[in-house]
């Protein structure tokens, strides 16, 4: 047993650069989320993302909702916001492709498009559900009460 303590004591450094490449991977992933723990606050700076691109492609929203957020895991939680927009299909290319490559991890969850002819040209309205992440801190165990009970 002390020859096996003494091995892991040798690799000391080994699990000390271990440890802190983990600890820096987990900084980059954690930059991928939207800020902030609170879900209102994630939606509103989602919506902000969604408007800009959709003003540098053109594309018309018509209408935005905030959808409940979900617990996806122990730590995250998926911030949803379902569009209504008014476009081409260059425009409306141009709006996912601007999504899908931002820096933060936004994810198309859902797309579905109507389309309409007007006299001679050819009309879509897509609606969207783009949704973001957020870290919710974890809980931290309640502590017993002084009286015991």
């Amino acid at each position: 047993m002390l020859l096996k303590q003494r091995e892991t004591l040798t690799r000391e450094e080994y699990y000390k650069k271990r440890t802190e490449q983990y600890s820096a991977r987990l900084e980059k992933e954690k930059a991928l989320l939207l800020p902030g723990d609170n879900p209102n606050v994630a939606g509103a700076e989602l919506q902000k993302i969604l408007k800009d691109y959709a003003d540098q492609s053109g594309v018309e929203i018509t209408q935005k909702n905030i959808l409940p957020e979900r617990k996806v895991q122990d730590l995250l939680t998926k911030v949803s916001v379902r569009i209504d927009t008014n476009c081409n299909l260059e425009q409306l290319v141009q709006f996912m492709t601007a999504i899908e490559s931002h820096e933060k991890y936004l994810k198309i969850d859902e797309c579905m498009i109507n389309g309409f002819r007007i006299q001679k040209r050819y009309e879509i309205r897509p609606n969207l559900t783009i949704a973001g992440y957020i870290s919710i801190p974890a809980e931290k165990p309640k502590e017993a009460s002084a009286t015991g009970i």
